[in-house]
């Protein structure tokens, strides 16, 4: 198996709320950024638009050692390392300003930065999407240029964890069991699944096949049309086996739903906001029968 194991995953910046800038513009969850073309050296200097500043680091960062090989998680990578990828990529990831408007200004930002509450006391906040490799030193550097930053007090700052997973299309069968040893049963992240609740499910899931093999029962596979469904496509699709990644639930993991006949006769395929809607309906309906069977 360990030849078949994936890792790599960051996590972000987390700061002591009260002594960021007073400035009610900066706590709405809408800070507008500027930018500019990224230098080619090792730092990206001052971005002036606006008024507005962002400053990142796209090299100095800490070094990995010789037995480490930073495979990224597309879906958690490091700001640096989008930075590296376009001077707009950032503005496509965590610095996307859509659906999110300040009373402050009429004006849509060219970038936002997030700050999420950590804790119920509110005391600490989390740069959202800001997980990063870059050196301790260099992170208060950075982050403390950014607009209402520039005082803040961090409680604690972003490193890259390890984000095991296993590469589930070969080695687990349809009931998370490992292949060469159906004993072993898989379950939660490691499988390739992203995000909690998605996790939770899978775990779910394999107590579910876990229970029934117990009793010498077989068991029943969920719908392939129900999100439960959709996650173990994903885990048994070995169609790009060597880029295998974890995934979240999304609608493109669900099937096409079959057109409609419109008055003339014609298909009539269903796009955006109404094929969700006839997946999502036809999900609710497919899962209350599985669920009403095994249970």
């Amino acid at each position: 198996i360990g030849k078949k194991i994936v890792m790599g995953n960051s996590s972000g910046a987390t700061f002591c709320f009260q002594v960021v800038e007073q400035d009610p513009a900066f706590f709405d969850g809408c800070v507008p950024i500027g930018t500019s073309v990224i230098p080619e050296d090792a730092v990206l200097d001052e971005f002036d638009a606006n008024d507005v500043h962002l400053f990142f680091a796209i090299s100095t960062h800490d070094e990995f050692h010789d037995f480490e090989t930073p495979t990224y998680f597309d879906g958690c990578l490091p700001i640096e390392v989008m930075a590296q990828r376009g001077k707009d990529t950032l503005m496509f990831g965590p610095l996307k300003p859509v659906g999110l408007t300040s009373p402050y200004s009429v004006e849509k930002p060219y970038a936002v930065v997030q700050l999420r509450q950590d804790n119920k006391e509110d005391t600490l906040r989390n740069i959202v999407g800001f997980q990063t490799k870059l050196k301790h030193k260099e992170q208060v550097r950075i982050f403390r240029k950014i607009p209402g930053l520039e005082n803040a007090v961090f409680a604690r700052l972003g490193g890259i964890h390890k984000n095991t997973f296993i590469k589930s299309p070969i080695l687990l069968d349809k009931y998370l069991r490992l292949k060469t040893s159906p004993n072993i049963m898989f379950a939660g992240q490691i499988t390739g699944t992203e995000g909690y609740i998605e996790s939770v499910s899978i775990g779910w899931l394999a107590g579910y096949f876990a229970s029934c093999f117990v009793h010498n029962k077989e068991p029943k596979l969920p719908p392939r049309e129900t999100a439960f469904g959709c996650q173990l496509a994903h885990l048994s699709d070995d169609t790009d086996i060597k880029n295998y990644q974890p995934m979240n639930i999304n609608f493109g993991l669900f099937p096409e739903v079959p057109p409609i006949i419109t008055p003339k006769g014609k298909k009539q395929y269903l796009k955006g906001s109404l094929k969700k809607q006839a997946q999502t309906k036809r999900a609710l309906e497919a899962i209350k029968e599985w669920i009403d069977a095994v249970l």
